[in-house]
């Protein structure tokens, strides 16, 4: 399920009901115009691409965001 438009081809999309490693039900990640899943859901929120990176939170205990790019790498400040 689409839940974001598209930004720079890809677009925020969630599985409700998908088990965490943090017992979170609803996962999310991107995919592109084709449906087809570049980076898996495996965060429980996710912001749209802007400038080649997106702002995502893996955990709501941490509820800390960190930034991914386009292959899925991690910048954390």
């Amino acid at each position: 399920q689409v839940i974001k438009p598209f930004s720079e081809g890809l677009a925020v999309a969630r599985v409700p009901n998908m088990k965490s490693r943090n017992n979170n039900t609803v996962m999310h990640g991107y995919i592109d115009k084709t449906g087809r899943w570049v980076l898996g859901p495996r965060w429980i929120d996710a912001y749209s691409f802007f400038k080649g990176r997106a702002a995502v939170v893996e955990t709501f205990s941490s509820g800390v965001p960190y930034e991914i790019d386009k292959k899925g790498r991690e910048y954390r400040d």
